[in-house]
């Protein structure tokens, strides 16, 4: 498990299929919680104001990364305009709100043995013909499965995309 803090966040950093959750979270448990976190601040003021606030050293470290299920990565995105040049606190009517970013798991097609058998109230949602449900509303149904093995339905029409989930 490793921590980040950073001043953005990518979708580059995950991988495709990737489940991600964000939340908000104050400072002091942000500085409770980061004693010695790897930064990938990418602009040198931002680490220096990221520095003050927290009152630990965050380092200047332009870095790519690729987050695991394991990793906690708490973004502050600064509010209010660009910093100015050598700025080690942050200006007036300037903000920083932090989000923590995790990965939970990468979703994958359900296994068809899973419903087959009869032993769910799912069993019977794969033998529908596709062609039904796409004559029906002109888009395409596909039955998933979370990192745990929860069922859900990812949605996709004209104009539309959506994500059913069993829980």
């Amino acid at each position: 498990m490793t921590t980040y803090i950073a001043n953005a966040f990518s979708l580059g950093m995950t991988a495709h299929g990737a489940v991600i959750r964000t939340r908000q979270v104050d400072v002091p448990a942000i500085a409770h919680k980061l004693s010695k976190p790897v930064s990938i601040v990418g602009h040198k003021d931002t680490a220096r104001v990221f520095s003050t606030i927290l009152g630990i050293p965050i380092a200047h470290n332009r870095q790519s990364i690729k987050l695991t299920q394991r990793d906690n990565l708490y973004v502050g995105q600064l509010t209010g305009g660009r910093l100015p040049e050598g700025a080690t606190s942050l200006p007036e009517k300037f903000g920083i709100e932090w989000v923590l970013v995790t990965v939970d798991g990468e979703d994958k097609p359900l296994k068809r043995a899973w419903t087959k058998g009869g032993g769910s109230i799912y069993g019977g949602l794969d033998r529908v013909p596709p062609m039904k449900s796409q004559a029906w509303w002109g888009g395409e149904v596909t039955l998933m499965q979370d990192p745990w093995g929860n069922p859900h339905w990812d949605i996709d029409g004209p104009g539309f995309h959506g994500s059913l989930h069993d829980g």
